[in-house]
């Protein structure tokens, strides 16, 4: 009864809100032409009746009282020009207005709220079923590799169930006879879907075809997503709004592996994008408050010792054939990103050979310190270093995240070997295989 009550009383709040611009600017222009009126009514009536109308403010005070009493017992008559006359009868149909148009907004912006509440209420409904076309997915190929593991596949991993990374915006439509524009409200309303263009992740010398898709988002944070399991390995991903797949693929790989997940994939205002891979000085306030909050949470999980791996993608292109490129500042410079390199080379070293055991007919091809994506001064490994972690990037080939049916092995392989190399002790926690085996739907924080 009482949330009954309240959500009656932000309704009424609501209608007003929405008309409180359009009733100030109909006050001022009433009482505008109540000043010049009574101005006009002055000049004529002080005339002909000097001993009424004393002074202008005689006259003001008799055009306001028109809209309260008619003036009766304010003053002892009332105007005997034709002017006067003319004056008091347009006083009298503002007077009216007065009334009539605060009246007619106020029942305009209830319309207005009971049909936002209708839509809002149509979205939340459209919302539910689109999550419900995410449904969690076994990998065969996965579970190809593992069976084909010496030692055989750990049994948290067996039969392994996936969030569904996107769907087809066609399919929504199709399936659930929504239209373009019901789809895209439905995403500017909840953070965690988007809309996004698979031709955007191919390279345009492939002459990509539109093929739009839309992506369900781990979001649990004003900025985005994040999971801490305590761990020594924190999976961060810094370019999540931009770069579709990444927030799956980095969020899948830190649950795989038992470590800790950030992910920043939203933003404050689209139009004006922060990055958190260069941490750029011209900020807005807005963006500021929501960096603070992002580096609040990574610096609860990094620290001296401790490891946080940034994944991102890259268009594969003539020039940049590349599925992995492993960048990383080394100890020649005063700011290192990363001290130990060599634990770095030998984890490089690990997934190498792990992808060349792997039954891919084409192997992927990595690159160490990779020429194409060298740090700037202002990379945010050098912001996590100063905390004492390590930090490299690892920029994954967009086609092999978002198109490639062995991203699951891929993400198998580097949780594996990230484990075996920085964090041997780590366990997976209960919650975490509970989800590993989970048949629901999505993320289980915004699903």
């Amino acid at each position: 009864m009482r949330i009954g009550f309240v959500n009656r009383l932000q309704f009424i709040r609501k209608a007003f809100s929405a008309t409180k611009h359009e009733m100030l600017i109909s006050l001022g222009i009433v009482l505008a032409l109540t000043v010049i009126l009574s101005i006009i009514f002055y000049i004529v009536e002080s005339i002909a009746q000097p001993d009424v109308y004393r002074d202008y403010w005689d006259a003001l005070v008799w055009a306001y009282t028109r809209y309260m009493e008619g003036g009766d017992g304010v003053f002892e008559g009332g105007p005997v020009t034709v002017t006067g006359k003319a004056i008091a009868s347009l006083l009298g149909l503002i007077g009216i207005a007065l009334v009539a148009i605060p009246a007619g907004l106020v029942g305009s912006g209830f319309m207005d709220a009971i049909a936002e509440e209708k839509r809002e209420e149509e979205l939340a409904q459209m919302h539910r079923r689109m999550l419900k076309q995410y449904p969690r997915f076994t990998s065969g190929a996965l579970n190809d590799y593992c069976r084909a593991l010496p030692e055989g596949c750990p049994e948290q991993f067996k039969n392994a169930r996936f969030t569904t990374r996107a769907e087809l915006l066609s399919r929504f439509q199709t399936r659930l006879g929504m239209d373009f524009k019901d789809i895209a409200d439905v995403c500017n309303t909840y953070p965690e879907l988007r809309i996004r263009d698979m031709a955007d992740e191919i390279s345009d010398e492939q002459n990509p075809v539109s093929n739009f898709v839309v992506e369900l988002l781990p979001v649990n944070t004003s900025y985005g997503c994040f999971v801490n399991r305590g761990s020594d390995v924190t999976i961060m991903v810094t370019n999540g709004f931009e770069e579709m797949g990444t927030s799956w693929f980095g969020y899948h790989i830190a649950l795989l592996g038992g470590f800790n997940f950030i992910c920043k994939n939203q933003e404050v205002d689209p139009d004006e994008r922060d990055s958190y891979y260069a941490l750029s000085d011209s900020a807005t306030e807005e963006q500021l408050q929501m960096r603070s909050l992002f580096m609040k949470d990574l610096q609860s999980v990094s620290g001296k010792g401790k490891w946080v791996i940034n994944i991102q993608s890259a268009v594969r292109s003539s020039r940049n054939q590349i599925d992995f490129h492993f960048v990383y500042d080394n100890r020649d410079r005063n700011n290192p990103s990363v001290e130990q390199v060599a634990d770095v080379e030998k984890l490089i070293a690990a997934v190498n050979e792990a992808f060349s055991k792997a039954p891919f007919d084409d192997e992927p091809h990595i690159a160490q310190q990779s020429e194409l994506y060298r740090l700037s001064k202002n990379n945010i490994a050098y912001k996590v270093h100063e905390e004492g972690a390590n930090m490299f990037h690892i920029r994954v080939a967009s086609n092999l995240i978002n198109m490639d049916l062995r991203r699951s092995v891929v993400m198998y392989i580097l949780a594996d070997r990230i484990h075996q190399a920085f964090a041997p002790q780590q366990q997976m926690r209960e919650a975490d295989k509970r989800e590993m085996q989970s048949k629901g739907y999505g993320y289980p924080f915004n699903a």
